[in-house]
């Protein structure tokens, strides 16, 4: 942030933050260990554990290893509504030491062509609406997440 900025920072909030040690999924983790029957996702009546979401998760991280290859560093389109299996997805990603490349659904195949072609993304987990817009994009691996 630049000095005008904080011409208008409220008095007494810090000015800085400290990056945390742990990762997105290390808090998932610590999270599931802690508190394993506890409610993490509550959409429309369907209530997902964390304990579940972990391993999900972990289930779907290592699909995306063993199955399709994926490495660290490699990227992953996310081409979902906002639902749980966006969010175990999410996770799933970043277990499996990848990127996470979300995508709005509301793209359509030329723009989703873009997104495809800019991350050199092999894998993509998407909603099975949304199938038909990238089945003829060429990526390698479309998990169709339903």
């Amino acid at each position: 942030m630049f000095d005008r900025h904080f011409a208008h920072w409220p008095p007494g909030v810090p000015r800085t933050l400290e990056v945390p040690r742990e990762s997105v999924y290390m808090n998932l983790a610590a999270r599931a260990a802690e508190h394993p029957d506890r409610v993490a996702v509550d959409y429309y009546g369907t209530r997902i554990t964390y304990a579940e979401l972990k391993r999900d998760a972990d289930a779907l991280a290592g699909f995306l290893q063993r199955r399709c290859g994926v490495a660290r560093g490699d990227r992953v389109l996310l081409y979902l509504q906002n639902s749980p299996q966006f969010i175990i997805a999410y996770y799933a990603i970043l277990r499996a030491a990848a990127v996470v490349v979300p995508v709005n659904p509301m793209n359509r195949t030329e723009e989703l062509r873009h997104y495809v072609e800019d991350a050199q993304a092999s894998v993509a987990i998407v909603g099975q609406e949304l199938y038909d817009r990238i089945s003829a994009l060429g990526v390698a691996h479309v998990i169709v997440a339903t």
